[in-house]
């Protein structure tokens, strides 16, 4: 007897992980203090759902992803596991030395990981990517960035 390995819908998985992102998000807006506040996070967990909706009703309807009828393919994965994990420590980074120095090491680096070798291009990309946040929220609007536990 030969039994068919039964396919995996990975756009049914990623419908459902669409879902499960916003409900997380959406429950976490419940501890935000201010009401105002909790108006973009709501607005934005509930066009998550809306455009979930919208591909499930894609899928159910049978129009494919991939117009060719190929799996999806899965061979920038690692890569993108590894970017991920740069981001946590990114976060990492931010709490314990603050937004500046996080970002000063973070977008070089980033940068490296993801092709550019140019370090001109790195350097006034990181540059003038702080500077930009530095004229616009301190300067601007008088926010203060995170500074981190070593400096507080």
């Amino acid at each position: 007897m030969n039994k068919q390995k039964k396919k995996i819908n990975y756009d049914l998985l990623s419908v459902f992980f669409i879902y499960a992102v916003a409900l997380i998000f959406f429950i976490a807006t419940f501890s935000i203090k201010d009401d105002a506040s909790k108006i973009f996070p709501r607005v934005m967990c509930g066009l998550a759902v809306l455009f979930g909706t919208l591909f499930l009703i894609k899928i159910l309807r049978g129009k494919p992803t991939n117009p060719d009828g190929s799996e999806p393919s899965f061979e920038g994965v690692g890569r993108a596991m590894i970017m991920g994990a740069l981001l946590l420590l990114y976060i990492g980074l931010n709490y314990v030395a603050g937004y500046y120095i996080a970002t000063a090491i973070f977008v070089p680096i980033g940068m490296l990981y993801l092709g550019q070798r140019n370090w001109i291009t790195i350097a006034g990309v990181t540059g003038g990517l702080i500077l930009i946040i530095w004229l616009f929220f301190d300067v601007v609007l008088g926010m203060v960035m995170p500074t981190g536990v070593f400096f507080m």
